[in-house]
């Protein structure tokens, strides 16, 4: 596990944001993999379930969720896609989902936090199933952060989706303001949305990530 800031057990306070977390694995498997997947828009990370989908509502009792941010979601998709191209993969359109070897969930939380350790499901129109967690550390991360999940489908089955990398970028701070607004936690500071922030954590994401880049951490 690698990280670009500050992290602990307890939820971070806003001086300990701007982050950029990776969790590797090493069921990576590089030479197997040829074509990869990105769906069209940021899912939305609410409920943690190991049968409910992300972007259902909270249940009664539990804060509510908050809206995301979609007009980045174009640039964030494409500096996800020139990330993976860099990698030597070729991307499917989301019609031949079911086709790509590696399929990248990225989506914004719009709960207080997201526990990186806990499993949750996803139907987005394009994927189906539920991701198990490939930390044991409880790394919560707040509000409005980029959460990614690399699912190897040919290892995939019955809708046990195989993780293989995750990612955790919150850039809160630098950008002035997150893709999404408190749901009653952190929250992000005032201000104009400055994009820069977030492309740089996820170029530093795979920067960082020595099992897909084959390369040296930086």
């Amino acid at each position: 596990m690698a990280g670009g800031g500050a992290c602990s057990a307890d939820p971070p306070t806003r001086d300990e944001t701007d982050g950029v977390i990776t969790v590797e694995t090493d069921t990576y498997n590089a030479p197997r993999y040829g074509t990869f997947v990105l769906n069209r828009e940021l899912d939305e990370l609410c409920t943690q379930s190991k049968s409910a989908p992300a972007d259902e509502p909270a249940e009664d009792g539990e804060a509510e969720c908050v809206e995301i941010d979609h007009s980045h979601d174009e640039a964030i998709l494409d500096r996800l896609a020139k990330n993976m191209k860099a990698l030597g993969l070729d991307q499917l359109s989301t019609a031949d989902a079911g086709d790509a070897d590696l399929y990248l969930v990225a989506g914004g939380v719009t709960a207080d936090f997201w526990n990186m350790s806990k499993d949750f499901c996803i139907d987005n129109g394009s994927l189906k199933g539920c991701l198990a967690s490939i930390t044991d550390q409880e790394l919560m991360v707040p509000s409005g952060s980029l959460i990614l999940a690399l699912v190897d489908q040919t290892a995939s089955n019955d809708g046990e989706l195989e993780v293989v990398w995750a990612a955790s970028i919150d850039q809160r701070v630098a950008a002035g303001r997150s893709l999404a607004g408190s749901a009653g936690g952190a929250g992000g500071a005032a201000g104009a949305f400055d994009l820069d922030p977030w492309l740089d954590g996820i170029d530093q994401a795979f920067a960082q990530s020595s099992t897909l880049t084959g390369e040296e951490a930086q």
